[in-house]
């Protein structure tokens, strides 16, 4: 990537990668969910302390916030959006 393309996607950039990176902290490293995996799969790996897993779902939370609200300022991001984006980002942000 190009530096001023980055440097005018920053946030974006920056709030995806914290999101994503959360996710896969909270779907793949907490104990009740390495237990379910294991459970499945028949092995599974050390887990991260709840406290911590928890901490990271939160950050994660706050990015799918900051990122949907820099989504539904900026006027090319809101033309290129369509309804089921934001189904998406409910469920999401819900769990339902």
């Amino acid at each position: 990537m190009d530096k001023p393309t980055f440097q005018r996607s920053l946030f974006t950039i920056v709030g995806g990668y914290v999101f994503h990176i959360g996710l896969f902290m909270v779907i793949l490293l907490l104990g009740a969910h390495i237990a379910l995996i294991r459970s499945v799969i028949g092995f599974g790996w050390p887990n991260l302390p709840t406290p911590l897993v928890d901490a990271c779902a939160v950050i994660t939370m706050l990015a799918l916030l900051a990122v949907l609200a820099h989504r539904l300022r900026h006027p090319v991001k809101r033309f290129l959006s369509v309804p089921v984006d934001y189904v998406v980002w409910g469920r999401l942000s819900c769990r339902c």
